[in-house]
């Protein structure tokens, strides 16, 4: 008879899972809005890919973040960090990935 929970439980993860799968598809903040913030293959290589895909990460794990404002506070702190060598776009806070 352990078959019939295990049956019960196999049908509740597939409801489960195509709902995931929904949120997933939609989520709430958008990182990639418009083809010029796609990525290029040579980006992969700089900080500010990474940066972003935190960004995208918190902005959906927690939507009333912190850390745009911090990370421009250490651009301020430490002006000898040169935002280019970074990746930085010149216009990167005015993205919608960092408006959240």
């Amino acid at each position: 008879m352990v078959a019939i929970p295990f049956m019960e439980w196999i049908v509740e993860f597939r409801v489960v899972l195509k709902r995931v799968r929904l949120q997933l598809s939609k989520p709430l903040y958008p990182w990639i809005t418009t083809l010029e913030n796609i990525p290029k293959q040579h980006e992969f290589s700089k900080l500010y890919v990474h940066m972003c895909l935190m960004q995208y990460l918190i902005n959906n794990i927690q939507p009333k973040n912190d850390f745009t404002g911090r990370l421009d506070s250490l651009f301020t702190k430490y002006p000898n960090v040169d935002p280019d060598a970074l990746g930085m776009k010149p216009n990167w806070i005015n993205e919608p990935l960092w408006q959240q």
